[in-house]
């Protein structure tokens, strides 16, 4: 039996309608990369750019205007955001999954309960490579 969400049905019909009507919707990456903020389009038209076709069918215009919206604001909020290479922001970090794993709205939610220092709320500098008890490395 074939299951079929309420949102996804909403998706079908409007899609038919502008079939009958002869108006050519736009994709979810073209509308996503109408909406984005100017600081975040190059990292918005990568995206697109390397997307593969079973996800620019099935993802919506708000899943990748919030992930690209929370990679950049990552890189902003860390003190060590600076000194990271674009091209490793734009391959490493900005995707929302690789390869095989689920298309989940994650970046948000990691942003929300990692990137603040549960001590003093501030950002978290990287982890200090020495011999030291875990406490002392990650100090504020």
């Amino acid at each position: 039996m074939i299951e079929i969400r309420i949102r996804d049905a909403t998706r079908i019909l409007a899609a038919l309608v502008l079939i009958g009507s002869g108006i050519r919707a736009a994709s979810a990456p073209e509308e996503a990369l109408a909406r984005v903020p100017a600081a975040q389009r190059e990292g918005m038209e990568f995206l697109i750019a390397n997307i593969p076709e079973p996800d620019r069918a099935s993802l919506d215009a708000e899943f990748l205007l919030e992930d690209v919206e929370y990679a950049y604001r990552a890189l902003a909020e860390v003190p060590w955001g600076r000194r990271i290479p674009k091209p490793i922001f734009l391959n490493y970090i900005l995707p929302y999954a690789n390869v095989n794993e689920r298309r989940d709205r994650w970046r948000k939610d990691f942003h929300d309960r990692f990137l603040p220092c549960p001590w003093c709320g501030t950002a978290r500098r990287p982890p200090v490579r020495r011999r030291a008890s875990t406490r002392r490395s990650f100090r504020c």
